[in-house]
This record gives structure tokens, C-alpha cells and sequence, in this order.
């Protein structure tokens, strides 16, 4: 693109614009027709993280009760 450009100012009849400038301001959008996928997609992630990783956590605070119990 900067090799077409050879001086002058981009223009469309009399409308100057900059090729190089963002038309939104946000970096990253998702399509409507994926929103829904992403959205599907992330539900499950965190859904299997919390399946999983849940009861790892409640088996070390039985654990640390059980030998807190034990020591006294």
C-alpha cells in the first residue's frame, strides 16, 4: 500500500481519508454469526475447569481439617 502512494493525499473526489486508519476502536470483534460459538466455547472451558479443578480443592481442605483434627 505505502508503495501506490507517492506523495499526495488519498482522496475520493474531493474527500481526503487516511488508508491507514482504524474504521472501529476496538482491536478484536467477533462476527455475530461466531458470537455465538465463542460464547458456547468459553461456558465450556469453564466448566470443565471447575469440574475438574473443584474437587481437588475440597479434597486438600479435608485433608488439612483431617490432620488439624489428628494433631489436637
Amino acid at each position: 500500500m505505502s508503495r501506490q502512494q507517492k506523495s499526495w493525499k488519498w482522496s475520493s473526489k474531493g474527500v481526503y481519508v487516511n488508508p491507514w486508519e482504524y474504521t472501529t476502536p476496538y482491536t478484536q470483534s467477533y462476527d455475530s454469526s461466531l458470537n455465538w460459538v465463542y460464547s458456547l466455547a468459553k461456558c465450556l472451558c469453564m466448566s470443565i475447569l471447575f469440574i475438574i479443578f473443584a474437587p481437588l480443592f475440597l479434597i486438600v481442605a479435608f485433608v488439612q481439617k483431617i490432620k488439624k483434627d489428628n494433631e489436637i
